[in-house]
């Protein structure tokens, strides 16, 4: 895409209709924060930070920005009970252990359609998810 190389672009409202332009001095301004993020300037650390790339500030203008955007975040989590919403990590982990719970109950459906004993299905299923964890640990 053109545009994803250039820092900054402004896009004017036009009217679709008549393709004049909006009459008050309005449009909507798009900002590559990864090209800017690039820049070292506080402009550029500030991009940064926004894309969760630093922690730590060189310059004192982006750490005041940084610590009032991190206190007033905090402060919407705690209001708004987002604390006990999941992270994208998290989510990603919780979703896989589901996964992996279904793949072991259609497995110990498969297995019981072949006349195992549920003793013998968990057996199995056990030493199976045994030889996962050693692999697991090995590596």
């Amino acid at each position: 895409m053109m545009w994803s190389r250039i820092t900054f672009s402004r896009y004017i409202l036009k009217d679709e209709v008549t393709g004049n332009t909006h009459p008050n001095n309005s449009g909507i301004m798009y900002i590559s924060l990864a090209k800017l993020s690039q820049e070292d300037s506080p402009a550029g650390e500030l991009a940064q930070f926004l894309l969760g790339k630093i922690n730590i500030y060189k310059f004192d203008e982006v750490k005041k920005i940084a610590t009032a955007f991190n206190t007033s975040f905090d402060t919407f989590k705690a209001d708004k009970e987002v604390a006990k919403m999941l992270t994208l990590a998290e989510r990603y982990i919780y979703e896989g252990e589901a996964r992996g719970e279904a793949n072991i109950l259609n497995k110990a459906k498969e297995l019981q359609k072949t006349g195992l004993s549920a003793e013998d299905i968990l057996r199995l299923l056990t030493n199976e998810s045994n030889k996962q964890d050693s692999l697991l640990t090995s590596k």
